[in-house]
């Protein structure tokens, strides 16, 4: 179920103190900025014991399962189980990963990705991905097979930056402001990458981190869940819709011939996408 990154919806690359809700005038980039300020050990804390429960698939938290003591705001763990295994769960910025856990992440991600990548219009450019995926704004949440401190060739990961999106001016997961017109753009979590190892696919690990990628969203009060699959992806594509999923109206897509702009400018003037901009709104039904 892998995304691949991130677009916009013209094609262009992305550029690179509390949880209450904001103050009805903040603008999306404010309410994106602070998030960006969260620490990794806060939150994991907004991934509570009892939903950790919930959203383990077959399985439940074990009896023994621990946050780490590990002093540090840019990584925090806990082990729980999943399918009756055990797995650790590490929330971490890109600060909080070591050289040598940034390579293991990275080659789980080019063993999945790499195929794809040559067949698309893109191409397979791995000193791009690992700017875009290692991002000083990136954070993570990571499954490590077993009790461990460190990352051992993970068994799935997912990397996000909370950011902002443009978005159709009738979009309804856009925040209402009083006495201020709607925005062009909406604080989004954006999901770059959702990998998970051969051997632990089909165990809902995939299903799991999206989750708790969802939950901390709406806890750090982001309107919408996004990520970019390639359009002949046709396994992500099922998955993500699988799990609540659409096509954002944003994706290339959803666009009318006459307003897309091409993404590859090629003499005949044929437009050309091979990706879809997937979204899930997270906004509480209260709002």
């Amino acid at each position: 179920m892998p995304s691949h990154g991130r677009l916009s919806a013209r094609g262009k690359a992305a550029g690179a103190d509390g949880f209450s809700a904001p103050p009805a005038l903040l603008s999306a980039k404010q309410v994106a900025a602070r998030a960006q300020k969260i620490a990794a050990a806060q939150l994991l804390e907004l991934l509570d014991h009892e939903r950790l429960r919930n959203d383990a698939q077959n399985g439940a938290l074990s009896d023994e399962s621990t946050v780490s003591r590990e002093n540090r705001s840019d990584r925090m763990s806990r082990t729980l189980k999943i399918a009756n295994a055990e797995y650790t769960l590490l929330v971490a910025t890109t600060a909080g990963l070591s050289n040598a856990e940034k390579e293991e992440v990275f080659a789980l991600f080019q063993a999945n990705m790499q195929s794809h990548y040559e067949r698309s219009t893109q191409g397979w450019a791995p000193a791009e991905k690992r700017t875009e995926i290692f991002h000083h704004q990136s954070r993570f949440l990571i499954l490590v097979e077993g009790a461990q401190s460190s990352v051992t060739r993970p068994a799935a990961f997912a990397v996000w930056r909370f950011d902002t999106e443009e978005c159709d001016p009738s979009d309804p997961a856009q925040r209402h402001r009083p006495g201020r017109r709607r925005e062009e753009e909406i604080e989004v979590a954006y999901c770059y990458e959702v990998q998970v190892s051969l051997p632990h696919r089909k165990h809902g690990l995939g299903r799991f981190l999206m989750q708790q990628l969802e939950h901390i969203a709406c806890k750090t009060r982001m309107r919408k869940v996004m990520l970019t699959v390639f359009s002949n992806n046709l396994e992500a594509k099922a998955f993500y819709k699988k799990i609540g999923y659409w096509t954002d109206s944003i994706s290339p897509s959803q666009w009318s011939t006459e307003s897309a702009t091409p993404l590859d400018q090629k003499g005949d003037n044929e437009t050309e996408y091979d990706y879809d901009i997937l979204s899930k709104s997270v906004v509480p039904s209260t709002q």
